[in-house]
């Protein structure tokens, strides 16, 4: 896909300057652009107070886990600006708790990444989704069939482990060519709020 960023230096013909005190860093895009000038068309530099860590190139896809599922991880040792591997709220690998989905939260879990019936890489390391709202804990399905994953409870074999914090599910070592279904309970109040069943195929 494509992401374009814009801050502005000043709108065409307008000597107005902008974004003076803006603070623009760990963003990535295709296109960033400060706007054209008057006098001299064509691309101008992001404009800002304080500007860190902004990559744009049309290779960006290629330094992101897989954006086309909605997992905007950096890979690791990628090769954003100034050497640092945060770009907006994402960093690469699992060593952080939460990853971030945007949206409003329901009472069960949703926004599955990869999404769902998404073709993955048999390498995939984690799986995350929107947590319930308010989730005190959840609890985490896995398997290669969709009914036993629909009707796993506690003492099933599909129920791998629960999580009381974060939301990035790390995922045992996947088949080539298997289809993996998945499920996140959400635990809230003593109360169980099952969630949907998802699946990708590596």
């Amino acid at each position: 896909g494509k992401a374009s960023l814009v801050v502005l230096y000043r709108f065409n013909r307008d000597p107005t300057i902008e974004n003076n005190n803006t603070i623009v860093i760990n963003n990535a895009a295709t296109l960033a652009d400060g706007g054209n000038i008057a006098d001299a068309p064509g691309r101008y530099p992001l404009h800002g107070g304080v500007l860190e860590n902004n990559y744009s190139g049309e290779d960006l896809n290629s330094y992101l886990v897989d954006s086309v599922n909605l997992d905007f991880r950096p890979i690791e040792n990628g090769l954003f600006a100034n050497g640092t591997d945060i770009i907006g709220p994402y960093e690469p690998g699992y060593d952080y708790l939460t990853y971030w989905i945007p949206g409003r939260r329901l009472y069960k879990s949703s926004m599955p990444v990869p999404k769902d019936g998404s073709n993955v890489s048999y390498t995939r390391d984690v799986v995350m989704c929107l947590e319930g709202y308010e989730a005190e804990q959840l609890h985490f399905y896995l398997g290669t069939d969709k009914l036993m994953v629909e009707n796993a409870t506690l003492e099933d074999e599909e129920f791998s482990y629960f999580l009381s914090e974060g939301n990035i599910f790390l995922l045992p070592n996947l088949i080539k060519d298997t289809t993996y279904y998945w499920r996140v309970d959400t635990k809230r109040s003593g109360y169980v709020y099952r969630g949907d069943v998802w699946n990708f195929t590596t």
